[in-house]
């Protein structure tokens, strides 16, 4: 049975090029791209669980209305991963609707990036030391949950073509 909608997840921690790298992939496939909804939502570091909740409540929205969008393949640049384990990493209580999003396998392949990128400070980000443990905690939960993932870990235009690879061999098992 053919699956209408085909969802990537680009994640990863913060400052390893995941809008860079679905913006590319969006442009390459010309397929539907959904943005991170927490970077337009958030104007400064100042945020509580409650933000986060909503957040990744608009994330969720977002991903079923770019089903309109007419493509069959829909990029994400963030993914409820990410949202677990932002709410994991400040000691928030997960809610069900977020373990339950990710228990529905809503992303069909991830790509997760390694943070060998420069850090860029932007005025949201806060955590540049802990990039690796945090790549570290996103492969666990990407395992945990059994998805299916490949590690980007090339540099500039190496990314992007080794992300390419990683998708199309996915999409072939499809």
């Amino acid at each position: 049975m053919e699956k209408e909608f085909i969802y990537i997840a680009i994640t990863g921690p913060e400052s390893s090029g995941k809008s860079t790298l679905a913006e590319q992939l969006s442009s390459i496939y010309k397929c539907g791209l959904v943005k991170e909804f927490a970077r337009s939502y958030l104007k400064d570091n100042n945020y509580n669980r409650e933000d986060v909740l909503y957040m990744a409540e608009m994330q969720i929205q977002l991903e079923e209305e770019a089903k309109q969008h007419g493509s069959q393949l829909i990029i994400c640049d963030t993914d409820l991963i990410n949202f677990k384990i932002w709410l994991n990493y400040y000691r928030y209580e997960v809610p069900t609707f977020i373990l339950n999003h990710i228990s529905k396998r809503r992303y069909d392949f991830s790509l997760l990036l390694y943070p060998n990128t420069k850090w860029v400070n932007d005025g949201l980000r806060d955590k540049p030391e802990e990039r690796n443990l945090l790549f570290d905690k996103f492969e666990k939960e990407l395992q945990n949950y059994d998805y299916h993932y490949a590690i980007i870990d090339h540099l500039a235009e190496g990314r992007s073509i080794q992300a390419c690879k990683a998708i199309d061999a996915f999409l072939k098992t499809y």
